[in-house]
């Protein structure tokens, strides 16, 4: 009897453990889903809303360029004017620029302009190796930052050559090659006082419809990490919960992780992200920039739930009572059982006394009768 209640009690607990590993099991698996879905409803999110504030700041330097191309001379107050709606309702543009190409014998002229425009010493100048502006050198032409607002802030950028830079000339010939915008790889912008990346876009201005003679470049000024802040800043709870690296790609090399050469934006203090998390292209202007997401601490302490484990215990607990119930009832009904056999067992002891006693009695009956019998006689 102890070994087969024994034998029950293990058999009621290796069920329960059965039941409950598969319970946590699958509630395990139903948190990791949604968490995954979650995830990647958040980087779709995220994904779109770059991508769309970056069209939205090209359509705004499309209709900048239309400006120039329309008309044979945009003054700086006329430029002002155009800009200056855009500039407020578009935040993470930094500046809107106008580039005209400044052949060398018109290059007096133009200084000479716009010092009277803006009551400054204006010079067509360059950053020279120690990083200081000087007077650009000779050159057949140039493309210096003439127009540009808002000024406050951008001061500093005021008649800078562009061409006198490797990287945006690198831009410069491919947006006047191919006769479309073209947007630069990262930079230090010459404005720049903290220690955010930008890039430029250049959308190149012709003189007639045949597009034979350069007038010269609209440009958009933006710092990446501005850009970013202004596109996610509806959801920015959400975007706390997502580790992001924006990385230019266009010129990657199949390595297993990011160089971090080509960062552009990072929220976390790692410069280099490993390539199997989830990651989208985002195209602009002739480049290609990849989105790294990961699950921030803030993400995983947010969705790191006790349910497993507490349904565990939950459905243990439910089983080994189950268990325990049915077995007490057993135990009850075995206890029944003997009682009845026992009861049954005096109950035939006392009819086979009582059978007895009345067999005796009869039988002393009887000698008593036929005793009586013989004395009378």
């Amino acid at each position: 009897m102890k070994n087969k209640i024994l034998i029950n009690a293990l058999l009621t607990i290796f069920i329960g453990l059965v039941i409950s590993i598969i319970v946590y099991n699958y509630t395990a698996n139903n948190l990791q889903k949604s968490n995954v879905l979650e995830l990647e409803h958040l980087f779709k999110q995220e994904t779109s809303l770059i991508q769309r504030e970056l069209d939205i700041n090209i359509e705004v330097l499309a209709s900048l360029g239309n400006l120039f191309k329309s008309q044979k001379d945009v003054t700086r107050a006329q430029f002002k004017k155009f800009v200056n709606g855009s500039l407020s309702k578009y935040q993470s543009i930094q500046a809107l620029e106008w580039i005209p190409r400044v052949p060398n014998h018109l290059r007096e002229a133009y200084e000479e302009r716009a010092a009277k425009d803006l009551t400054l010493d204006f010079k067509i100048k360059s950053k020279n190796s120690a990083g200081k502006m000087v007077s650009e050198k000779t050159k057949k032409e140039y493309f210096p930052v003439y127009y540009v607002e808002p000024l406050l802030g951008n001061l500093k950028a005021v008649g800078f050559d562009l061409s006198s830079s490797a990287t945006r000339l690198v831009s410069l010939n491919q947006s006047r090659k191919s006769k479309r915008s073209a947007a630069t790889a990262r930079i230090k912008l010459v404005q720049e006082k903290g220690q955010q990346f930008g890039f430029l876009v250049f959308l190149p201005v012709w003189e007639t419809e045949k597009e034979e003679i350069l007038k010269g470049f609209a440009l958009g000024v933006y710092r990446v990490g501005d850009m970013l802040n202004t596109a996610l800043r509806n959801v920015k709870a959400q975007s706390n919960l997502l580790d992001i690296w924006l990385v230019d790609t266009t010129d990657a090399s199949s390595s297993s992780m990011t160089n971090d050469k080509n960062l552009l934006y990072t929220n976390t203090k790692l410069s280099a992200v490993k390539k199997d998390v989830l990651h989208a292209n985002i195209f602009i202007e002739g480049r290609i920039w990849t989105l790294y997401v990961k699950p921030s601490e803030e993400f995983i302490r947010k969705n790191t739930s006790s349910l497993p484990v507490i349904s565990f215990i939950v459905s243990l607990v439910l089983v080994m009572l189950v268990g325990y119930i049915i077995s007490l009832k057993t135990l009850k009904a075995k206890e029944l059982e003997l009682l009845v056999k026992e009861k049954t067992k005096d109950l035939e002891d006392s009819y086979k006394e009582i059978e007895d006693f009345n067999v005796n009695l009869k039988h002393k009956v009887k000698i008593a009768v036929e005793e009586n019998h013989q004395k009378v006689r």
